[in-house]
């Protein structure tokens, strides 16, 4: 396991990973002693970790990061049902 030594713990506005995962990725919103306020930045759920867990995403992570969230919100998702057609019973 991955953790995080004292001196390499993350910040309010920091973009980070939880333990080992790559993904989700996680904006640290605030921290208080050891604990981290999380937003997922792709669902928004937001939660209460250690701050040991986190691991900060370096420039070039976060880089990659933005570039696949901004060609992420310029597809257009079709829903599943899309190719489906209704017709009543009378």
């Amino acid at each position: 396991m991955s953790d995080n030594t004292d001196d390499a713990f993350v910040g309010p506005g920091d973009l980070c990973r939880h333990r080992d995962n790559s993904y989700p990725i996680y904006e640290v919103l605030c921290v208080d002693g050891e604990r981290a306020w999380l937003r997922d930045v792709s669902s928004g759920v937001e939660g209460i970790v250690s701050r040991r867990n986190c691991i900060a995403l370096d420039s070039g992570q976060a880089a990659r990061l933005d570039g696949d969230l901004r060609r992420a919100a310029q597809l257009e998702p079709s829903p599943p049902h899309s190719r489906l057609t209704h017709r009543p019973r009378w």
